[in-house]
């Protein structure tokens, strides 16, 4: 061995176990989400962000400084999609914690959301109106029912088919 490669070389302790750990911690380390990244993400999705500005704006938060669309749809794609739903469903959740403890405000607010979206019976639907036929259409129910002065020229008083 060359003094080279035996400086390269850590020691290590059989007893102790100090040793180079197996893995070169010179990549970047893979992203982890946080309940607080989770909530940020529902709530600019709420509020109708793209995915790229919120994506921006995450990178500006974190250490590294950039933050990947395609990271962002990776690891929040529950909150990208239902994202309004569960801040709505939160919020009503508040109202309702507020109104069990007698808040009188609460239960209004709560009652006039439950009124407005109430379900309304569908409008009543208007019978068709007969669509209009082609041109072969309307020769083949013409020649199907001949109009009248045939049958008075040929003789007979019916239509002769």
């Amino acid at each position: 061995m060359t003094e080279q490669n035996s400086q390269q070389a850590k020691q290590g302790n059989l007893f102790t176990r100090d040793f180079e750990p197996l893995r070169d911690p010179r990549g970047r380390k893979s992203f982890k989400p946080s309940d607080e990244n989770r909530l940020l993400v529902m709530t600019l999705a709420a509020q109708n962000w793209t995915h790229d500005n919120i994506a921006a704006f995450m990178g500006q938060k974190s250490e590294g400084g950039t933050f990947d669309p395609k990271t962002l749809r990776k690891y929040f794609s529950r909150e990208l999609e239902m994202g309004r739903l569960m801040i709505e469903g939160m919020a009503h959740q508040v109202v309702v914690d507020k109104m069990m403890t007698g808040n009188l405000t609460a239960a209004k607010k709560l009652l006039e959301d439950l009124t407005a979206f109430v379900p309304k019976k569908p409008p009543e639907k208007k019978p068709e109106a007969e669509k209009p036929i082609g041109k072969k259409q309307a020769l083949e129910r013409d020649a199907k029912n001949p109009t009248g002065g045939w049958g008075a020229i040929l003789g007979g008083s019916e239509a002769i088919n």
